[in-house]
Order: structure tokens, then sequence, then C-alpha cells
């Protein structure tokens, strides 16, 4: 079995290398997000919230680092076991800030996944699952949290497992099935479409949700597998969750708005008298003033414009019809 000390110096490592990767996706998705604020209005809660997350990761970063340097020269060393009896201690402050930061992005994560969901369908009975099982991780996680203060345990203490494990459970449940939901409807979208034309706007967005979503439901499943066998590279996989999380979530922001502006270049250089006149709702500029929508035309995912109305684009800006109808804006 790896050591916790070995352990800990390579998550932290790995965790160095993702969160750098994080930094280069927040930087894409400010540029994304504020960088054309004259033609739409960003969504300033997903803008919050990507800031949020990287705060978080950020200061789970100093932590793993404030860490090692106890470990290895400032308390370790003067403890009986040394840098790995440091690490053993769950109930170690820096161990429980940890923990809370995790939980804390975690929660955030999951909520945002349940909330685009929620956008797409425009039914909460449909995302009652998801949310019962939000609000089950927020009960582990407190637990969690509450049973490393009060227990001064090691890790794989048989009091602190039980709330792991269904920190974990809850967790991968509920980002698969908001997913799940997220990505049929919009599958169900590209299906109804396909038939009026060849190419899809809204594939590639449907792409990358199922590929953020399987990227963290691994991570998530592959630490919870980890920790059920008692094995150390779980804090590892624990590390690399904080600035993964960061770049899962910016990943869909940064992937649909470079299609979108690629796909707003062709349009220009095809048609810029009539894409002066008429352009998708999510591209909508702040000084339209009256919907039109053309009886002739023939619904296409690449008008719909979900990713601009749910992803990037604030309340005031989106369309009172659902996503899926075709409406073109008059400037």
């Amino acid at each position: 079995m790896v050591s916790l000390k070995k352990a800990s110096v390579f998550s932290t490592f790995v965790e160095a290398m993702f969160y750098g990767f994080s930094v280069l996706m927040l930087i894409l998705t400010l540029w994304i997000l504020l960088g054309h604020r004259q033609r739409r209005r960003p969504n300033y809660s997903m803008l919050a919230a990507s800031c949020v997350l990287f705060i978080l990761a950020t200061a789970e970063m100093a932590v793993n680092i404030t860490r090692l340097y106890q470990a290895f020269v400032t308390v370790g060393p003067h403890v009986h076991g040394g840098p790995e009896a440091y690490f053993e201690d769950l109930s170690h402050v820096t161990f429980i800030a940890k923990s809370f930061l995790y939980c804390t992005q975690t929660l955030i994560i999951d909520g945002v996944v349940i909330y685009r969901a929620h956008v797409v369908w425009k039914n909460t009975l449909i995302v009652v699952l998801p949310m019962l099982a939000w609000c089950g991780l927020v009960v582990a996680a407190i637990g969690t949290n509450i049973t490393l203060i009060k227990q001064a345990g090691l890790p794989f203490d048989s009091q602190v497992v039980p709330w792991i494990t269904a920190l974990y459970a809850l967790d991968l449940s509920t980002n698969f099935l908001s997913t799940a939901l997220l990505a049929s409807r919009l599958w169900n979208v590209v299906r109804r479409t396909s038939r009026f034309r060849s190419g899809t706007g809204l594939a590639p967005v449907l792409r990358v949700i199922i590929e953020s979503g399987a990227i963290y439901s691994a991570t998530v499943g592959a630490g919870m597998i980890l920790f059920l066998v008692h094995s150390n590279a779980v804090f590892i996989l624990m590390d690399m969750t904080s600035p993964i999380i960061s770049i899962v979530f910016n990943m869909i922001v940064v992937r649909v708005g470079l299609a979108r502006e690629r796909r707003s270049n062709r349009c220009s250089n095809r048609a810029p008298q009539i894409c002066s006149d008429f352009v998708a709702v999510g591209l909508t500029p702040r000084n339209a003033s009256q919907n039109w929508r053309d009886p002739g035309e023939s619904p296409s995912a690449e008008d719909a414009g979900v990713e601009l109305d749910d992803f990037s684009t604030s309340k005031r800006d989106r369309p009172r019809t659902r996503w899926t109808d075709v409406l073109l804006i008059r400037t």
C-alpha cells in the first residue's frame, strides 16, 4: 500500500498540474462571458459560480502546500511517527479545512448541473430526484465534517467510513442523474432537428455535457472504489478532484462559447446584411425591441440557442417561449 506521505506529495504535485489548467480555463471563461457584453448580457450567476469554484480550488491548493510544509518541516518531525503520523490524523485543522472546501465544491457543481437541467426542461418535477439526492449530499457533507471534528480518527476509521461512503455515493448519484436529464433533453432536440439540417448546433453542446459529466463521475467513482478498498491512493483522487471540478464546470462554457463564435463568424461572412437584421435568441442585442418568427423557417438546433440562453446569457435576454422554438429578433 502507498504510504500517506508519498500519496500526499504525489497528490499535491498532480493537483498543481490540474490547477494550472484550471487557471487557463477560467481565463477563457471570463473572456467568453465578458468579452462581448455589447452584444449580450452575461449570466452573472454562472460567472460567480465559476469564480467561486476557482477560489475554492486555490484555497485547497494552499491548504495542501501548508500540510506538506507542516508534515516535513514544522510539525511532523516533532511528533511520534513523523510525517506519516501527521497525515494519519484526520482531525487536524488543515484536513478539516480541506474536507470543508471539497464538500463545498461538490455541492456547488452538483447544484449547477441540477439548475441547468431545470432550465432546459422547465419542469421542477423532472429534477425532484436529483434535488433530493443533493439534499442528502448536504447532510452527508455536514455529517462527515462534524465526525472529523469530534473524532480524532485515523483514515478508514469505522466512525467516519459510513459518512464518507454516503458522501461519495450521493455525489455520484446527483451528478449522474442531473447530467442524464440534461443530456437526454438536448439529445431529444438534436434528434428532432436532424431531419431539417445535416449539421446541428446542439450536437457539440451535447457532447461536451456528456464528456464533462463522464470525467467528473469517473473521478468520483474511482475515489469511491479506492476508499472502499481502504487504499491511500484515495487521497490522490481527492486532491485531483478539486481542480477537476473547476475545469469541467468551465469546459461547457468554453466549448460552447467558442462554437458560438465560429458560427457567428460564418453567419457574418455568409450574409452580413441578414445577420444584422435577424439574429438568434441567444445573440439578442441590448436594443432589441420586437420579436418576430418566420413561419416558413424549419426549427433547427442551430437556431435554438440553448447554449446561449441556459449557460451564458442572463434571464432578461431569454425568450418567454420554449427554447426549442426558433425565434428571430428584429434589431
